[in-house]
């Protein structure tokens, strides 16, 4: 199955970026938005702040209520652990700012062109994410292993692909 098609080979590759990124996504005070980044729900957090991508979806629509093409939706939560809270100003602080760094850099990185996407390979392939975007950045707090409180946000990354039949 080609990439582009796969929800959770394009979470995997979108962290492979990520970490690859990770110098380059900062935040005013020139730290990184985050220590580390991998794939899914974490159940102990060593690196704080920790970035998780979790594939949430992905739908399939006819494309202009036509036939032989279907638009293909993904829908992909990139959660940002904070930390533990003990102090939730001094986590807030940095938490509105280390995701919205991220976001950023999903919209404007040199091989993720604002809004108009072809992140997942080289031009010469067929695996393309042609249009993604966040459409949402909210900051819960979850309740971590062994009832600790963890400040966290979440961007919810929305990506479309095309799939000819």
């Amino acid at each position: 199955m080609a990439l582009e098609f796969n929800l959770q080979a394009m979470s995997r590759h979108l962290v492979d970026k990520l970490h690859a990124a990770r110098a380059s996504i900062t935040i005013t005070s020139g730290d990184q938005a985050f220590a580390k980044c991998d794939y899914g729900e974490p159940k102990v957090i060593v690196d704080w702040p920790y970035l998780s991508v979790q594939p949430i979806r992905k739908g399939r629509e006819l494309r202009g209520g036509g036939t032989r093409k279907f638009e293909i939706q993904f829908e992909i939560a990139l959660v940002l652990y904070h930390g533990k809270v003990e102090d939730t100003l001094t986590i807030q602080e940095g938490a509105h700012e280390r995701a919205e760094a991220i976001e950023v850099w999903l919209h404007s990185a040199a091989d993720v062109r604002p809004f108009k996407w072809n992140f997942v390979d080289t031009e010469a392939s067929n695996d393309k994410v042609t249009f993604g975007f966040v459409d949402q950045l909210d900051h819960p707090i979850v309740i971590a292993p062994e009832d600790e409180l963890w400040s966290t946000s979440r961007l919810t990354l929305r990506a479309l692909s095309e799939e000819v039949f």
